[in-house]
């Protein structure tokens, strides 16, 4: 029985994978929960809140994932795929850039920043592929049912019901929820960036996972994430509707119009009250990159932002766009180095499309969609996002091409010859 079970945990090191980083994601957010509940906080006040229980678990969460990720780099690197390590390369290069720009200010970033890279290199030593999709896509449906649970049974610890600063508009009758990540908005961009997955469930868990996940998605009130979730889904049905000759074609079309507006809106906004009163904190992004246009203001501008007099009303927790993100804490280097990789990931994208897979187009899509109005992608913190945005972006960037519905797939692969594509992810 135990021979048993090692042999399928060996056989699916992807799945042990992606499990370890929700997991090491979700539970120190379960123990902030369980212990302090949710609430509008000022950047201010950020320093201090976390109490010991959560430091610890938060501690020894990041130590139980990097020994996860040694563990099954050292299990795998004989049969790891060395041809591959160009996809590696890219997927690590935004971290050392960052890393680069750090030493060179004197800055000193966490120790557990190396969780980056660690992960990622596990990711491409158990050679991830499309079978940990499915993976994603419950893990992203028991956020949501986790989140709706705590804010039934703890509506006081789970919701916001007061509101304050720049979500005070918002007023649901239920109060916002947050449930298993710091605020509503958190939440929405976690669900959002995730229905890729979970439309690559099947059959009746389909439908019970993506209801689970609307229903959460809607109470937290997340506008940017509604926005993000219309986008994949009118994604979803055009990609369905097109002839499959034409599938390649709309799929790039459409990753790069959703990329030009992402780029463009918070360069050309000129309000500060535009977008939620995203537009101020766009327009002081701009000015802060000019500053420093080559390698940005460092990875914890936005962190050392909060302990001074300009803190942009104290709300100011990130740039809220992605590009002006990278612009700001990496420059116009760390900006390039992540265009080239999802510049890649497109390429891959539009491959995949072409014969019939169309989830990484749409998990392209949702991460570039939620960085209009948020910021998905980090190498150094936006850590809670790495199960639904990190690692299917390892997805799509290292893992080998889905094979047609029927046919076996080769050894070479890491999987067994006996599984097929119908257990992977949506096929158009």
């Amino acid at each position: 029985m135990i021979a048993r079970v090692l042999d399928a945990l060996r056989d699916r090191r992807d799945a042990v994978l992606v499990v370890g980083v929700w997991l090491a994601a979700v539970l120190p957010q379960l123990a902030v929960l369980a212990t302090e509940g949710r609430g509008f906080q000022p950047v201010t006040d950020g320093t201090d809140r976390t109490s010991s229980l959560v430091d610890g678990l938060t501690t020894v969460c990041n130590a139980g994932l990097l020994a996860l990720c040694a563990v099954l780099v050292v299990l795998g690197l004989r049969t790891a795929p060395w041809t591959r390590w160009p996809l590696l390369a890219l997927l690590v290069l935004p971290w050392v850039v960052v890393m680069a720009a750090a030493l060179v200010a004197g800055s000193r970033p966490p120790v557990m920043t190396v969780l980056y890279p660690a992960v990622v290199g596990a990711a491409w030593v158990v050679r991830i592929s499309w079978r940990a999709v499915p993976v994603l896509g419950w893990l992203t449906a028991a956020t949501a049912a986790l989140s709706i649970v705590a804010g039934l049974v703890v509506p006081d610890l789970a919701r916001y019901q007061d509101y304050e600063g720049a979500d005070a508009e918002k007023s649901g009758p239920f109060g916002i929820l947050a449930g298993l990540l710091p605020s509503g908005n958190n939440l929405g961009l976690a669900l959002a960036v995730g229905i890729p997955s979970v439309l690559a469930l099947r059959g009746a868990s389909r439908l019970v996972a993506g209801a689970l996940v609307l229903v959460a998605l809607g109470w937290s009130y997340s506008r940017g994430a509604w926005l993000a979730a219309v986008v994949v889904l009118v994604a979803a049905a055009v990609l369905a509707l097109v002839p499959a000759r034409r599938r390649a074609l709309v799929a790039g079309l459409g990753m790069g119009v959703v990329a030009l507006v992402a780029v463009v809106l918070p360069l050309v906004t000129t309000s500060a009250s535009a977008m939620a009163n995203r537009g101020g904190y766009w327009m002081a992004g701009r000015d802060e990159w000019a500053d420093a246009p080559v390698l940005g203001r460092g990875w914890d501008f936005y962190d050392r932002l909060a302990g001074s007099a300009d803190d942009l009303g104290g709300y100011a927790y990130h740039a809220h766009n992605q590009l002006m993100q990278l612009l700001v804490t990496g420059g116009a280097v760390l900006v390039v180095v992540v265009g080239a990789l999802l510049v890649v990931g497109t390429v891959r994208a539009v491959r995949a499309a072409a014969v019939g897979d169309v989830w990484p187009t749409l998990t392209v899509t949702a991460i570039v969609a939620a960085g209009i109005v948020e910021v998905p992608f980090g190498v150094v913190d936006r850590t809670m996002f790495w199960p639904y945005v990190l690692v299917p972006l390892c997805v799509v960037l290292l893992g080998a091409p889905r094979p047609a519905d029927g046919e076996r797939v080769d050894a070479g692969d890491g999987v067994p010859d006996a599984i097929t594509a119908g257990q992977g992810g949506p096929r158009a």
